[in-house]
């Protein structure tokens, strides 16, 4: 390969932008038509969940496929301190999920990372047995 048949930086730079662009445009044209699809779709569900729930049916089977109505329960909370105490008063660890807070960690790290080699002003340990997944991505910006 030649130098030649190299691009420049601000070439990439412009291809990126354009397909970027390229690829906005076709995405806005599919969310319009999924919008779409989707409205209508809910519109079959809402029929056939007024239909289930009036005639107390759990499920419907027809040529097509079955229809199933189930009740979905999402749950939450108000009051965090006072769910924690009942967790541990009933035992009920199963009822959390664990996963870390991504973006309150990665500021610990960063904190961390700045305090390294000044062990004793360092206000926080990263804690044994964390594992992370770094990588560098590439981000134009239009002129």
């Amino acid at each position: 390969m030649t130098e030649e048949s190299i691009p420049t930086h601000d070439q990439l730079a412009g291809a990126i932008v354009k397909l970027r662009d390229e690829i906005k445009r076709i995405q806005k044209e599919a969310d319009k038509k999924i919008a779409k699809l989707q409205e209508d779709k809910e519109k079959m569900e809402s029929y056939l969940r007024d239909y289930c729930i009036k005639n107390k049916s759990k499920s419907i089977s027809t040529e097509n496929g079955t229809i199933m109505c189930r009740l979905v329960r999402k749950v939450g909370t108000t009051d965090w301190p006072a769910f924690y105490a009942w967790v541990v008063e009933n035992d009920a660890f199963d009822c959390l999920e664990k996963r870390i807070k991504q973006s309150t960690m990665n500021q610990l790290i960063e904190e961390h990372e700045e305090w390294e080699g000044e062990k004793s002003k360092n206000p926080i340990e990263i804690p044994d047995g964390l594992v992370t997944n770094s990588e560098y991505k590439i981000v134009v910006r239009r002129s």
